[in-house]
């Protein structure tokens, strides 16, 4: 490279997050589903027509559009094995188009994958595509990894998306930053066990950003790491005034 230009990296502003995450028993039962299509093909995909029913049809309405999803793997707490939800894919959007009696006619508006009958359609709450800003913490919040986003990932790094056993009820925000913490030496202990000793000192071997929180949960970005994250590892989220005292 030549001219009078200087060369450097800006980190962004802004993360650029797409909305998948699992989903609890509760939200998959008021869920609709889709029972069939107008066309006999097995795949769907964007413009086709489906017919979905929902357990409450008076909360459907004409217009509306809906996320296309599929659940994939129950999740459950890796340290007291409580069943959470599911992990969910999300195939795509669909609006409403026509109802009767209690059927209503979908029109599949975008797909990111093939979709299938017995697929799912979960509310849009939220921008499905949006920019998450960084934010100072708050508040103290402690938690644990509780699965990633790709199945049968062990070992996690920079730019992998995982979900924590914390959100919106104790008080973590969209832009909260959390660190992976450990304790303890690794030496003799299997590769993905997660070790955590209170008689040797905190280390910090990574970070996340929270990209979408939820009520009891958060999806999270892992933006750097030292070592290798494992499911069930330790996260603190520590509030902004403590980050800056600890910083020498």
């Amino acid at each position: 490279v030549t001219g009078p230009y200087k060369l450097g990296y800006v980190a962004p502003k802004a993360i650029s997050s797409r909305q998948e995450a699992f989903i609890t028993k509760r939200e998959l039962e008021e869920s609709g589903t889709i029972k069939a299509a107008f066309e006999e093909k097995i795949l769907l995909t964007k413009l086709d027509k489906v017919y979905a029913t929902f357990k409450d049809m008076g909360n459907v309405k004409v217009g509306e559009t809906y996320i296309v999803y599929r659940t994939m793997r129950k999740i459950r707490h890796p340290r007291s094995n409580d069943f959470l939800g599911y992990m969910t894919q999300v195939l795509g959007t669909a609006k409403v188009s026509s109802m009767e009696g209690k059927i209503a006619t979908v029109h599949i508006t975008s797909s990111f994958d093939t979709i299938e009958r017995g697929d799912y359609l979960g509310p849009w709450n939220e921008r499905f595509l949006k920019q998450v800003s960084p934010k100072p913490n708050t508040k103290r919040v402690d938690g644990y990894i509780l699965t990633a986003q790709i199945a049968n990932l062990n070992q996690l790094g920079e730019h992998h998306t995982v979900f924590i056993d914390k959100g919106k009820a104790d008080g973590v925000e969209d832009g909260n930053t959390f660190v992976v913490v450990r304790r303890g030496d690794p030496y003799g202990q299997k590769p993905n066990a997660v070790h955590y000793d209170k008689d040797y000192p905190r280390e910090e071997i990574g970070k996340l950003v929270v990209l979408d929180a939820r009520e009891h949960a958060s999806a999270a970005l892992i933006v750097g790491s030292i070592k290798e994250v494992h499911i069930g590892d330790r996260v603190e989220m520590v509030p902004a005034q403590q980050q800056a005292q600890a910083t020498p």
